[in-house]
């Protein structure tokens, strides 16, 4: 049932009798059960979360080697992280836990929404952990449940969603260092000048903030505040221009800050472009999202799970960038949930050249899920989505 679940993450446009007939279409007939999809339904949830989480366990983290391209720089793992919302049933037990999501000038969304936030290896797109829970719940709580999973020697990249006095300092109390974008409007004194153009500043919380502004309104009279609750980061701005077909460009500031303080072991135009890496999660969303399941079927294929706290199986465990979440929280238990484990990073590159879904059906030997098929024992099963 184990391997069961997971092809469904591969077969996401099959029923559960289609997935079932792709999963064994290369096993003797008379050495294979015939089960209905009730009874693949049941089986499903007897199976529970124990199996999959302590697979996911043994499976998860860094893949990549010194000599795999795209994972270290000057000695640093590179990794990054971000969240998402994927779409579940639209059942009443969902939308109770997950809710649709709604805005003031907004009606609540069609089918409710599950948050996402992994931890990647850049070049492999491994899956170095990952939480889940309803898509109200803020990106950086759930990103502070995967703070254990970073270690020494790591580079970790993320956007301004980020951005904040206790996420840097959480996030460098762990070893690894940090290169992050941060808001335009976040105050970021030149404490000292450096012979690259970039400076060092003090990120402070906000009690300290006020302090730190106050001196430098007065003009930096007399030396800076004492006791400073502050984290000592490199500030690296640059700009970047971008133009669109019509030929009009558009140029914008970067701002990074980063734990890695000396410009000539760490050079400023380097960072710059070590910080371009934080894509490869969104890439990896994106073959999660689309690639996998289809251009056609991206925006309008939530996950066929009724149960809450089940929300994807069928795609999670498969997905060889980024895996949703599939562990089932009890009533009582953290929002924060495990999820599947990775298969290899070159299922990745398949999904991106857009091969998987022909590789696939010649692995299972299948037509294709859109075509009847008849199982022994059973009716016809036509696919209904």
């Amino acid at each position: 049932m184990v391997y069961f679940v997971l092809a469904m993450g591969l077969f996401t446009d099959c029923g559960y009798r289609r997935v079932w007939a792709a999963l064994t279409a290369r096993w003797p007939r008379w050495a294979v059960a015939d089960p209905s999809a009730a009874a693949l339904r049941q089986a499903r949830r007897r199976l529970g979360v124990g199996p999959l989480a302590l697979l996911f366990s043994r499976l998860r983290g860094p893949m990549g080697t010194a000599g795999t391209l795209g994972v270290f720089w000057r000695g640093l793992r590179l990794v990054a992280w971000d969240g998402t919302c994927l779409e579940v049933a639209d059942s009443e037990a969902n939308v109770a836990r997950f809710r649709r999501h709604a805005s003031r000038t907004t009606r609540p969304a069609g089918f409710p929404q599950v948050r996402l936030t992994a931890l990647i290896e850049c070049g492999t797109r491994a899956v170095v952990d990952a939480v889940f829970g309803p898509q109200q719940y803020a990106e950086w709580p759930q990103a502070r449940a995967l703070l254990p999973s970073l270690k020494a020697g790591m580079l970790l990249l993320a956007d301004r969603g980020y951005d904040g006095y206790e996420a840097l300092r959480d996030a460098a109390a762990t070893g690894a260092d940090v290169l992050w974008r941060v808001q335009s409007g976040r105050l970021l004194p030149v404490i000292d000048a450096l012979p690259d153009g970039t400076h060092l500043t003090l990120v402070t919380d906000r009690r300290s903030g006020d302090r730190l502004t106050r001196w430098m309104r007065h003009g930096r009279r007399g030396p800076m505040p004492a006791n400073l609750t502050a984290l000592t980061l490199r500030v690296i701005s640059y700009q970047v221009t971008q133009c669109g077909p019509d030929g009009t460009c558009r140029t914008s500031t970067v701002r990074l800050v980063t734990t890695l303080l000396d410009p000539e072991r760490h050079p400023a135009d380097e960072l710059a472009a070590v910080y371009h890496q934080r894509w490869e999660i969104e890439t990896a969303y994106y073959g999660l999202k689309v690639t996998l399941r289809g251009a056609d079927r991206a925006a309008a294929d939530p996950a066929r799970t009724r149960l809450p706290g089940r929300p994807r199986y069928r795609q999670a465990s498969a997905a060889p960038a980024a895996h949703p979440p599939t562990q089932e929280p009890k009533r009582g238990d953290p929002i924060i949930t495990r999820t599947t484990p990775p298969l290899l990073p070159e299922l990745g590159t398949l999904a991106a050249l857009g091969t998987m879904p022909a590789l696939l059906r010649q692995l299972s030997g299948l037509g294709g899920c859109t075509n009847p098929i008849r199982l022994d024992g059973h009716r016809t099963e036509h696919h209904l989505n």
